[in-house]
């Protein structure tokens, strides 16, 4: 199946998706997909999609294509113009994600479907996100809370991967083609919830596939010094 990716950027000002917002606290998530298990079919698909995929940080895009095979979630990989995609299609593990629920993978599996579902009685998939996207503001304004795009989960992932996984296999769970997008283009480490989950694990034979930045390699440093309260002599 073709997925639809937008032209590369170039200059001008920066796309909605760099403007929103970047972190999110667990407590949040979890008030907000609580007020939209009330809100009928809308809400509970809302809800499902902002928790799972905090876990996973997919773009809205690829959900559109992605499958389960066993323990795996398969993904295209969406952004691939430019060479910006780490490859057509990444892997991502689930078996290590823990929850009160008996298969996180089921639970995927039955977004992937209600999503699939969803799509052909909304006309089109864009359709689709609006209305997620509506549902989540609607919850957010209720609660008093700043507005959770459908992009901040993937965001809180990705900052939350930052706290356990080297940058290379940051970029391998984003689908990056770079190892230094990862780490300047999305949340902060700091923001991470590692306390609140576990995230999905990229394939460590894909990370052969990354290109390798200095720059992310001076930031691994920093951060190893701040963590370890390590500071070189003079």
């Amino acid at each position: 199946m073709r997925i639809e990716t937008p032209a590369p950027k170039k200059d001008g000002p920066k796309r909605t998706a760099s403007r929103k917002r970047k972190s999110v606290r667990w407590e949040e998530i979890v008030k907000v997909s609580g007020r939209l298990l009330t809100g009928g079919k809308d809400g509970l698909i809302a809800a499902r999609f902002m928790v799972i995929n905090t876990y996973l940080g997919l773009r809205p895009i690829e959900w559109q294509t992605a499958s389960i095979e066993g323990t795996m979630l398969v993904v295209r990989c969406a952004k691939r113009t430019n060479g910006r995609g780490l490859a057509d299609v990444r892997r991502l593990n689930l078996a290590g994600i823990n929850r009160k629920e008996p298969s996180f993978c089921s639970m995927v599996q039955s977004l992937i479907d209600r999503l699939q579902i969803y799509r052909s009685q909304s006309r089109s998939w864009k359709n689709v996100w609006d209305r997620i996207a509506r549902r989540i503001a609607s919850a957010c304004h209720a609660l008093k809370i700043r507005r959770i795009s459908l992009y901040t989960t993937r965001h809180a992932c990705i900052a939350t991967a930052k706290q356990s996984m080297s940058a290379v296999a940051v970029a391998v769970l984003a689908g990056h083609a770079s190892d230094r997008t990862a780490t300047v283009s999305y949340g902060k480490r700091r923001t991470g919830l590692a306390k609140s989950i576990s995230v999905a694990l990229p394939q460590a034979e894909a990370e052969k596939l990354v290109r390798r930045s200095g720059r992310s390699n001076l930031d691994e440093r920093a951060e190893f010094r701040a963590a370890k309260d390590f500071s070189p002599k003079a």
